[in-house]
């Protein structure tokens, strides 16, 4: 797995996060998934600060989705992601949603998202929230 970002609200020019790791099923019916996640890695941050953060880390975390309909589908995630070689510094991330079909290859998206950062650099908060609403579509899908 690899995964990377940057947020500028957090003065983060870059997060760039490789890892591995194993997850279950912990729930796997035609409705509900609920999986179960874990694994080391690695994160090295760049902020624009100046400041450079080489971590070993720890990902814990579940993905939950639950079909209200044929149409519309609630979707959860929660991560946490401590580091191992500072205790002190962990990064959490939960995300909220629903999404529902509009047709054979179009969705409407609501998405909460929240993340919480133990050690944001000098003067910023240490969560950042947000709202989103958007439309997807949907690439080589069956119509009905």
């Amino acid at each position: 797995m690899f995964a990377g970002g940057y947020d500028e609200l957090q003065d983060l020019n870059y997060r760039l996060m490789p890892g591995g790791g194993l997850g279950f099923h912990a729930i796997a019916t035609e409705k509900t998934t609920l999986d179960l996640l874990g694994g080391p890695g690695y994160t090295r941050e760049s902020y624009s600060t100046g400041l450079t953060r080489n971590l070993i880390t720890l990902t814990l975390g579940d993905e939950f989705s639950y079909k209200l309909s044929d149409r519309t589908t609630i979707v959860q995630n929660l991560y946490y992601l401590p580091s191992l070689n500072d205790t002190s510094n962990y990064r959490i991330t939960g995300d909220f949603g629903i999404a529902t079909k509009l047709n054979g290859w179009m969705t409407a998206n609501l998405l909460f998202n929240d993340r919480y950062n133990s050690q944001p650099v000098l003067g910023n908060k240490k969560n950042d929230v947000l709202f989103t609403t958007g439309l997807g579509i949907t690439f080589g899908a069956k119509t009905k």
